[in-house]
C-alpha cells in the first residue's frame, strides 16, 4: 500500500470517527430533551385539562436590558366596569378589545386588569379557580383576542396576581378542610387560637382591629379547627411555607406568562407569611425572602417579566421590597398621591392618617404643593431603594376618586394631572380619571368602581342593556336591601356630555385632551421618562408656586412650573427664566421673560423647553 493510499485510509477513519461521535451526542441531546419535556410535563400536570390546548401567541420580548415598563404609561381597568359588549350589565373582554383604539389614541402603552380569573365575588380578589376566567367577562379566547389586539397596537398587558390567598370555594381549600392529601397542609390551621396580639396586621396599637384573634382566625365546624384568614373569612390565607403550594403557585404564573400577559401586580404583598403576633403578621423577613426566590423564578422563565407590588404603608416599609434589586421590581407610591390631594385642598384628608392597609407616613399637618411635592421627593430619596422603584398615581379602585376628593374641582384635577405626568417613575392612571369620574356616595367600594362614562346617552354607553352590575344585590350580601344607584347619580349630572369621553374628545380644554398632551409629551420627551435619581431639580420654589427641572442623561432640559393655588394669582422671580426663549409644551407657543418674572394665574401651569 502507497503512502498516498494510507493516508486516504486513515482520514477516512478519522471522519467516520467524528461522525460516530456526532450521531452519539445526538442521540444524548435529544434523551436529555425527552426528559426534560417528561420533567415539565410531570409538573404541570396539575394544570386542568381544559386548558391542555395549545397556549397563546409566542410572543417575541426585548432583550433583558431593555426593561419596558421603565418608559411606559398605565392605565388601570376594572374590567367588570369599563365595557359591556352583550348588554348583560357587566364589563368584559370583548368590550375591553373595542377600545383599544381610544386607549392607543389617549396614548397611554401599558394596561394593567385587576383580577379576571374565576371569583364568587364582583371584584375577583378570592380566586375560586386559577386556569379558567371570570365567566362573567367571556371566554379564554376572548382574553387572547384582547391580548394579540393590543400587542398590535404596542400596549403591555399585566393584571392582578393574589398569591396571599384564595377563595374559600376553591377545591382546595375544600379538601384540606377533609384533611385530603397533599391539600391538609395548603391553608395555615391551628386547634386552638395562638396567644398574642393577633388582628388585623395593618392596623397599629390601639386602631380598630388591633389585638383582635377572633377577626384573623375563624372556626371550621368540619375540621374542628381554626385556620387564619387576614382578609376575612371567605379568603383563606395560604400556607406559603408547605413547598406544595409555592411550586403550584408557580405553576400559576407560568400559565399566564405563557397566556401572553407581561407582568403581574402582586397584592397585598407584606402578609404571604406570617412569624407569629403583631408585628410579625406582616413585613416579615421569610416574607421579603419569598419575594426574592419568586422574583427570581419569574425572571428566569423571562427578565422582562414585570412584577409591581401593593405594600400600602411608608415609604420605609415599601423601600424593602426592593431588596438591592433583588425583590419586586416596582411598588406603588401611596403617599403621592395623598400628598398632592392633601396639598391642594383645604383641608387634610381623613384617609390620610389611616390608610386600609396600614399608615402612609405620618400626619404632616398642613402643607403648600411646594413642600408637599418636594417632601415626597427627598423622602423616597432617603430610602435604600431608587425613584425608579416607586410607581406614582393619584388614587385606585380601593380609593375615593381623585376628582371627589379634590371636591370636583377641575382647576385642582388638572394640576394633580400634570404632576402626575411629569414626575419621576412609571405613572398610573385609574379608568375614568383622565374624564374625572367622580362619585356622589362613599362608604361602600362598589362607589369608587363605577362603569365608564363613554357618552350622554341613558347608560353612558356602558351597555347596550337596561341594566348594571352595581345596582344587582347578588353582589354585596353584606347590605341589607341593596338600592340601585348608578342611574340616579348619573341623572343628577348637569352636563353629562362634558362628563363623558364623547363630548371631552371636541373640548380642546377638556381634562381629557389635558391628559393627551401630558403622555404625548412625557413619550416625547426622554426627560420626562428619566428615573434617575437626579431627573428632577426643584429651582426657586417659592409661596405656592412649584418650579422643578426635569433632566435627561443626555442633557435634555425642560422645565415645570405650577401655581399651587386655584383661588389667587400668583407673580415670582425665577432666575432660571431670565434671558432665555421657550417653547410651552402645552400648546407649543413661544414665550419669554425678560428679567424672570413670571405671572400665573389660579391654578395655572407651564411645561417648557428652551427654544
Amino acid at each position: 500500500m502507497s503512502n498516498s493510499q494510507k493516508l486516504i485510509k486513515t482520514t477516512k477513519r478519522r471522519y467516520l470517527f467524528i461522525f460516530l461521535l456526532l450521531i452519539l451526542s445526538f442521540s444524548l441531546s435529544c434523551t436529555g430533551n425527552k426528559e426534560n419535556r417528561n420533567r415539565q410535563e410531570q409538573e404541570e400536570s396539575s394544570i386542568p385539562e381544559k386548558n391542555s390546548q395549545p397556549l397563546a401567541r409566542s410572543k417575541p420580548r426585548e432583550l433583558a436590558s431593555q426593561k419596558w415598563w421603565q418608559n411606559a404609561v398605565f392605565y388601570q381597568i376594572f374590567p367588570r366596569s369599563f365595557k359591556d359588549s352583550d348588554g348583560d350589565g357587566n364589563g368584559d373582554f370583548q368590550g375591553m378589545t373595542s377600545q383599544l383604539d381610544y386607549l392607543a389614541d389617549l396614548g397611554i402603552t401599558a394596561i394593567w386588569l385587576t383580577p379576571i380569573f374565576e371569583a364568587p365575588s364582583y371584584h375577583g380578589y378570592d380566586y375560586q379557580k386559577f386556569y379558567e376566567v371570570e365567566s362573567d367577562y367571556g371566554t379564554m379566547e376572548d382574553l387572547e383576542n384582547f391580548l394579540a389586539e393590543a400587542e398590535t397596537r404596542g400596549i403591555k398587558v399585566i393584571t392582578d396576581l393574589v398569591i396571599n390567598h384564595i377563595s374559600n370555594e376553591h377545591e382546595w381549600f375544600k379538601k384540606s378542610v377533609q384533611k385530603e392529601e397533599p391539600y391538609t397542609d395548603y391553608f395555615i390551621w391551628r386547634k386552638e387560637i395562638p396567644e398574642g396580639h393577633w388582628g388585623k396586621p395593618w392596623v397599629e396599637p390601639n386602631e380598630e382591629g388591633y389585638n383582635q384573634p377572633k377577626w384573623v382566625w375563624f372556626y371550621n365546624e368540619d375540621r374542628g379547627e381554626y385556620y387564619y384568614a387576614a382578609f376575612g373569612e371567605t379568603q383563606p390565607d395560604l400556607n406559603l411555607e408547605n413547598p406544595a403550594v409555592v411550586k403550584e403557585l408557580k405553576k400559576l404564573t407560568r400559565f399566564w406568562i405563557d397566556k401572553g400577559f407581561d407582568g403581574f401586580r402582586l397584592d397585598a404583598i407584606r402578609y404571604p407569611i406570617e412569624e407569629g403576633p403583631y408585628p410579625q403578621q406582616s413585613d416579615t423577613q421569610s416574607t421579603l425572602d419569598f419575594w426574592i426566590d419568586y422574583n427570581s423564578f419569574v425572571k428566569n422563565i423571562d427578565s422582562n417579566i414585570m412584577l409591581i407590588g401593593e405594600v400600602w404603608t411608608s415609604l420605609g416599609v415599601v423601600a424593602q421590597y426592593y431588596n438591592n434589586g433583588k425583590g419586586i421590581d416596582v411598588c406603588f407610591d401611596f403617599e403621592f398621591g395623598d400628598d398632592i390631594i392633601n396639598a391642594l385642598n383645604s383641608t387634610i384628608s381623613k384617609r390620610k392618617s389611616k390608610a386600609k392597609m396600614g399608615p402612609t407616613g405620618s400626619v404632616k399637618g398642613k402643607q403648600t404643593l411646594v413642600q408637599a411635592i418636594q417632601d415626597n421627593f427627598y423622602a423616597k430619596g432617603k430610602e435604600i431603594a431608587p425613584l425608579s422603584f416607586y410607581a406614582p398615581f393619584l388614587t385606585n379602585h380601593d380609593q375615593e376618586r381623585v376628582m371627589y376628593e379634590l371636591g370636583d374641582d377641575p382647576k385642582k384635577m388638572k394640576i394633580a394631572a400634570v404632576l402626575l405626568l411629569t414626575t419621576v417613575g412609571n405613572p398610573y392612571i385609574y379608568y375614568g380619571e383622565e374624564i374625572g369620574m367622580t362619585q356622589t356616595k362613599i362608604g361602600d367600594d362598589q362607589f369608587k368602581r363605577a362603569p365608564m362614562q363613554w357618552d350622554d346617552s341613558e347608560y353612558a354607553n356602558f351597555t347596550t342593556g337596561n341594566t348594571l352590575w352595581v345596582d344587582e344585590g347578588k353582589w354585596f350580601p353584606w347590605i341589607t336591601k341593596h338600592q340601585p344607584w348608578w342611574k340616579e347619580m348619573w341623572d343628577s349630572f348637569e352636563d353629562k356630555k362634558a362628563d363623558s369621553v364623547e363630548g371631552q374628545k371636541s373640548d380642546p380644554d377638556s381634562l381629557l385632551n389635558l391628559y393627551k398632551k401630558l403622555i404625548a409629551i412625557r413619550k416625547a420627551y426622554p426627560e420626562f421618562s428619566s428615573l434617575e435619581n437626579e431627573s428632577l431639580e426643584f429651582i426657586d420654589n417659592k409661596s405656592d408656586v412649584l418650579a422643578f427641572k426635569r433632566k435627561s442623561r443626555t442633557g435634555a432640559e425642560s422645565l415645570v412650573i405650577v401655581n399651587g393655588s386655584t383661588q389667587e394669582p400668583k407673580e415670582v422671580k425665577i432666575d432660571y427664566l431670565q434671558g432665555n426663549n421657550f417653547i410651552n409644551l402645552l400648546d407649543n407657543s413661544e414665550i419669554s421673560f425678560e428679567d424672570g418674572t413670571i405671572t400665573l394665574a389660579p391654578g395655572a401651569f407651564y411645561i417648557l423647553k428652551v427654544n
